[in-house]
């Protein structure tokens, strides 16, 4: 356990959070020999285990592949946060494919909640699914910022959120007085991305589906009529190939390795909290996440167990003592914690691996010469219920209902600037970004 501010560790030392929670991930076996298919689905996260779940759901003969256990990527090594809408916002989208493109978008992105509720209710699981998010301004200038997030929201039909004062967010909302006010959304949460992986896992074997974990693909060929996977000893044919490995896509397909940045995130959490000092640290919300770049975020697990996350390494590898960096963090935003006689030990601190896209927007589409490589992408930190939908959407464009997915494939794309040295300059900007940020 990590009971030393001082304490360092190495991705892969700690379970995450939410697979404590959850237990030992279903037990799959590797794939051991040759396999024909309709459908092979590469990625044992959000976006395939949908893709496979929707697929098997509606007759097609599908297997997924997954490299390690399921949910070991991105999918279970994030903070469980559902956000309304896309990161950026909707002025991108209008920009660049028209005011009705960007409200159908919108629309389809809030079904994605939708999703994720009906599958529980259908295959009879609990995420631990909780509404009220509060993104808090870091700045006064981001509390200004936050007055137009919530213009824009209302113009998008999404009513109910509500600007709260710096005062208020400290005295009823949250245990700390550090931010200038907060923007509070009511249909945005949290939930457990290891149980809705979990679940959608056992759904999908329940329908039809194959799954196959620590099976990892290291070849993708493309044949007249099929494409073609190899991994160790074994080839796997099938008539259409789904890559929703993130940002592992780029390794079997290069051409779609320059539209997304592998970017570390970093998160620790506590051990159960005594329900006292948690309903003291978050009063009202389930999540929170602050505007500052990058933004601290933080929520409580079922058991009551405090994770946030902080910081981020654009480089492709981890901060030096990652664990004592966020565990100081913690404790800044709620110094009440260092003054308890028995402060709660930190009991997992983990990191993952987030593909963000150049304009922070979803990347999907189909490729290769028979056009039949699907992939998606780039879901940029707001993957809970962007992927989860996407699964979905791959799944209905395969079986021949292309309108949803053509309009999130419809999306313009371009590579991140820099070739090979653009995680460099990625880094610098991302630096001079947290300078003047910190002017403000």
């Amino acid at each position: 356990m990590l009971k030393s501010e001082t304490t360092t560790l190495d991705v892969g030392d700690t379970l995450p959070v939410w697979r404590l929670e959850q237990g030992p991930a279903p037990g799959f076996s590797p794939l051991e020999h040759d396999l024909l298919a309709d459908v092979v689905v590469i990625g044992g996260g959000l976006t395939g285990l949908s893709c496979a779940l929707h697929l098997a759901r509606a007759g097609a003969r599908v297997a997924l592949l997954e490299a390690g256990p399921i949910a070991w990527g991105a999918s279970g090594r994030n903070g469980g946060q559902f956000c309304t809408g896309f990161a950026p916002g909707q002025r991108g989208l209008e920009r660049a494919m028209g005011s009705e493109a960007a409200r159908d978008l919108f629309d389809l992105a809030e079904g994605g909640k939708r999703l994720i509720r009906d599958l529980q209710e259908r295959h009879g699981f609990d995420c631990h699914m909780r509404d009220g998010y509060l993104v808090t301004a870091a700045t006064p200038r981001h509390r200004r910022a936050l007055e137009e997030e919530q213009a824009e929201l209302e113009e998008y039909g999404h009513a109910g959120c509500r600007l709260i004062h710096r005062e208020e967010l400290a005295a009823e909302w949250l245990g700390t007085n550090i931010y200038h006010g907060a923007l509070f959304d009511p249909r945005a949460g949290q939930l457990d991305p290891v149980a809705l992986c979990d679940g959608m896992a056992r759904a999908a074997t329940a329908a039809g589906a194959r799954i196959f974990a620590h099976s990892p693909v290291v070849g993708l060929e493309v044949e007249r009529h099929a494409s073609a996977l190899t991994l160790n000893g074994v080839a796997v044919r099938a008539h259409h190939v789904v890559l929703a490995a993130g940002v592992a896509n780029g390794l079997l397909h290069p051409p779609l390795a320059p539209y997304v940045l592998p970017v570390r995130a970093c998160l620790v959490a506590t051990e159960p909290l005594p329900e006292v000092l948690a309903e003291h640290l978050l009063k009202k919300a389930a999540a929170v996440v602050s505007t500052q770049l990058p933004p601290d975020y933080f929520g409580l697990t079922a058991s009551r167990r405090l994770y946030f996350g902080a910081g981020a390494s654009y480089l492709g590898r981890l901060p030096m003592a990652f664990a004592a960096h966020i565990h100081h963090r913690l404790r800044w935003v709620f110094p009440q914690l260092k003054e308890l006689s028995d402060p709660p030990a930190l009991e997992a601190a983990w990191c993952g691996t987030i593909d963000v896209t150049a304009n922070r927007y979803p990347h999907c589409g189909r490729t290769g010469r028979n056009r039949n490589i699907w992939f998606a992408q780039g879901f940029s930190g707001q993957g809970v219920v962007l992927a989860t939908l996407m699964g979905r959407l791959l799944a209905e464009a395969i079986a021949g209902d292309t309108e949803r997915f053509d309009l999130f494939a419809a999306i313009p794309h371009r590579p991140h600037p820099g070739g090979p040295a653009r995680k460099w300059l990625h880094a610098l900007r991302m630096g001079l970004r947290r300078l003047v940020g910190a002017a403000d």
